[in-house]
């Protein structure tokens, strides 16, 4: 079933303006065009070693195992996400969702790959891509610049500058608070502010994610130890029926980016309406160079962090303390199995903060130590009663946007505008493009741009629905990375993202 002439005109009511660093080297690019464009592997724990990745090569029944070259389950071109476009040589994904489209918790993972990696040490400052995973094959990073070349080409010539739009009437965006409250009472506070909520998403998957962290300036591979490929951002407008009431906005996430069982690989900033500068219902949105993060003003922004307690000692430390960290998660998981949602997140940040504090005193000894003593504490004290501590370390990392070239003027480098748009004067792009939202036709296939998820097996399932769509990672999986900052990302929910940090935001002071 087509989008409506509605859904459409919806969308393209509140498109929002991305105004991108002039450095900066990606663009969003259609999520199914990349699906197909990319080869398809599986893996199973441990995730960061290339053995665990795709299966043996042939001849057929010899049992996973460190065999190589290491073979994936489709390669470019033979993923087909509808039954109706399937020819010869291809698969049609959803025929078995659970071998390409599900995971499996801490089992069994997906990831898409498209450029390859980079196959030399990361002292090298460039490398070629391998083909496939072999024996000899380094694998310890995505290599970006390959990804650039397939994206800037010209399988890609119509499918960039391209967004995906979703909405969500109200008695969806009712189903989704209730799903995140679990037993509390947010729809009462939802009515108390608007009467008929409705949610328009923005999605944007841009090629590659380029990061440095803090202290890695003289280790080897300082320059990627936070890169990887496949990068989802997200633009949001609450409406309440057809008037817009709230903006959310995606940043990545300065602290740990897999956290107890959630990914927070980016979070969710929301702000009134009122806030946010717009031509006519166009929001202006600036875009961090790299990391993407999304904001409502120019000029450089210190990043949020979206972990629980805004612990992360390891973004200063260039991964020093990830082993630590990664003793701990199991036992933090089994301690939050035990106490109620609502205890839940409080819990998990005293004991994130304690593991922090742990390891800024004595390393990684000091972060077992401090851990698994505030796991003990939480057992036998109310989480209501105990107070946040301060995020470590006080300084962050920052997230360069357009900066300010005079007082009446930002200079930006593209501009991404909705059809017939003319920038402000004092708003100047080196370049300027107009948003590709159309439904595309190509190669005998469609490319829609509005989300209707059960018919569109790239996009995860929602909260009420049974049948899975694709869970996996966006980008490449890589080796020794095991705080997950090098590979991609999986599609976050940005709806339930959005509702808890308005919740939170209604409920602040």
């Amino acid at each position: 079933m087509p989008a409506t002439q509605s859904q459409i005109a919806l969308a393209k009511a509140f498109e929002p303006v991305l105004l991108f660093h002039r450095d900066e080297l990606y663009q969003p690019v259609d999520a199914k065009r990349w699906f197909e464009s990319s080869t398809l592997w599986p893996s199973q724990a441990p995730f960061d070693i290339k053995s665990s990745w795709g299966f043996s090569p042939p001849p057929p029944g010899i049992p996973p195992g460190p065999v190589f070259p290491r073979v994936p389950l489709l390669r470019p071109g033979q993923a087909s996400l509808a039954a109706s476009e399937t020819r010869a040589g291809q698969t049609f994904v959803a025929s078995d969702r659970y071998k390409f489209l599900q995971t499996a918790g801490d089992e069994r993972e997906l990831f898409l790959e498209l450029g390859g990696w980079l196959d030399s040490d990361w002292a090298t400052p460039s490398g070629h891509p391998e083909a496939d995973v072999t024996g000899q094959s380094f694998n310890g990073a995505a290599n970006l610049a390959a990804v650039r070349d397939v994206v800037d080409g010209d399988k890609f010539a119509r499918f960039r500058v391209r967004y995906a739009v979703e909405i969500v009437e109200t008695n969806a965006v009712e189903r989704i608070v209730l799903a995140i409250g679990r037993g509390v009472d947010l729809m009462a506070l939802l009515r108390s502010v608007l009467r008929a909520p409705r949610l328009i998403l923005y999605y944007f998957l841009y090629p590659g994610h380029e990061q440095a962290l803090l202290g890695c300036e003289t280790a080897v591979g300082a320059g990627r130890n936070a890169n990887f490929s496949g990068d989802g951002g997200c633009v949001t407008v609450l409406l309440d029926g057809d008037a817009p009431a709230w903006i959310g906005h995606t940043t990545h996430n300065s602290g740990l980016v897999e956290a107890v069982v959630d990914s927070t690989r980016v979070g969710m900033l929301v702000s009134p309406w009122r806030d946010a500068r717009r031509d006519g219902q166009h929001p202006f949105v600036f875009v961090s160079k790299g990391t993407h993060g999304h904001y409502l003003s120019a000029g450089d922004k210190e990043r949020p962090s979206f972990s629980p307690g805004g612990i992360d000692v390891s973004k200063t430390s260039c991964g020093a303390v990830e082993d630590a960290y990664n003793a701990l998660r199991d036992a933090i998981i089994a301690a939050n199995e035990t106490l109620g949602l609502a205890d839940t997140a409080t819990d998990a940040v005293v004991s994130l903060a304690k593991v922090a504090a742990g390891a800024a005193i004595a390393g990684p000894f000091g972060a077992l130590v401090g851990g698994f003593a505030s796991l003990a504490e939480a057992a036998a004290s109310d989480p209501s009663s105990l107070e946040v501590p301060r995020p470590l370390p006080a300084a962050g990392p920052v997230d360069q946007l357009p900066v300010q070239t005079g007082p009446n003027a930002t200079l930006v480098g593209r501009a991404i505008v909705p059809q017939g748009m003319v920038l402000p004067p004092d708003i100047q792009a080196l370049e300027t493009l107009n948003w590709a939202s159309s439904e595309i036709t190509a190669d005998n296939r469609t490319y829609p741009f509005v989300v209707l998820r059960p018919e569109q097996p790239w996009w995860p399932a929602s909260e009420w629905q049974d049948e899975a769509g694709y869970e996996g990672r966006w980008g490449t999986r890589v080796q020794a990375d095991k705080m997950d900052r090098r590979c991609g990302m999986q599609f976050p929910n940005f709806r339930a993202m959005f509702f808890r940090e308005f919740f939170l935001k209604l409920s602040s002071p």
